[in-house]
């Protein structure tokens, strides 16, 4: 089992939009994905039609260090095709930071929960949250690989700067070394900006880099009622393909 974060400081780089449509491409070719939506915000669930609001339990209620009847992931699992589940989030996540604060083991909670899962996957792919925490920490602790969603901004590479920071405090503190991985976003090749940051991140990442560089198209937007499938098509509301 493969478990990989999509990671980055920054809002709006294209972590939630990477994270979603990795999940669904990898399902589509017949691999076992559970997708760990690991925001506050609830992007990714919300990308996927389900509203928050409407669940009864979410991440929060597994990773918690209340009593919640020791709940598993598989207890909160939403179903969204044929090899594909979601682990959902919402806005109570963001309490953890604080309930987590001074506890043994704490950077370890998301970690075991995806150790002691029963149904079997091929990939855990997790969407983090644009910040620095407790989260973010257990999310990095949790993966094998990071992927790092850099869009066309300066901006970006700060985050990233700091994300690599967080990488190496960890392999200092536990020992769990992280491998990283560029992944270029929202790329406009006829701005001279585009191509000076292209080369930024080359020289940082080398090697690091995946060649794939994701041009900025409005058909990979993610709004709050559809998401991307592989072939192009969106996925609605209703779940009803087209």
């Amino acid at each position: 089992m493969r478990v990989i974060a999509s990671a980055n400081q920054k809002g709006g780089c294209g972590k939630t939009t990477t994270a979603i449509n990795l999940a669904s491409s990898l399902s589509s070719k017949g691999e076992r994905v559970l997708l760990i939506d690991f925001d506050p915000q609830a992007h990714a669930t919300m990308g996927l039609n389900i509203m928050p609001s409407d669940l009864e339990k979410s991440i929060y209620h597994v990773i918690t260090p209340k009593d919640y009847q020791f709940l598993r992931i598989e207890d909160i699992l939403v179903p969204i095709k044929d090899n594909f589940d979601l682990a959902p989030s919402s806005l109570i996540l963001s309490a953890v930071e604080q309930e987590l604060s001074g506890l043994e083991g704490r950077e370890n909670r998301l970690f075991r929960a995806i150790q002691e899962l029963k149904k079997t996957y091929d990939y855990v792919v997790i969407d983090c949250p644009p910040s620095i925490g407790h989260l973010c920490f257990n999310a990095l602790r949790a993966c094998e690989e990071v992927i790092i969603p850099i869009d066309m901004s300066l901006f970006s590479l700060r985050g990233v700067s700091k994300l690599l920071e967080i990488i190496i405090l960890l392999k200092d503190k536990t020992g769990h070394d992280v491998k990283s991985r560029a992944l270029i976003t929202m790329y406009d090749r006829r701005t001279r900006y585009s191509r000076v940051v292209l080369e930024k991140v080359k020289t940082e990442f080398g090697d690091n880099v995946f060649e794939t560089v994701i041009r900025y198209n409005i058909r990979l937007y993610v709004s709050g009622s559809q998401y991307v499938e592989p072939d192009g098509r969106y996925l609605t509301k209703d779940r009803g393909i087209y």
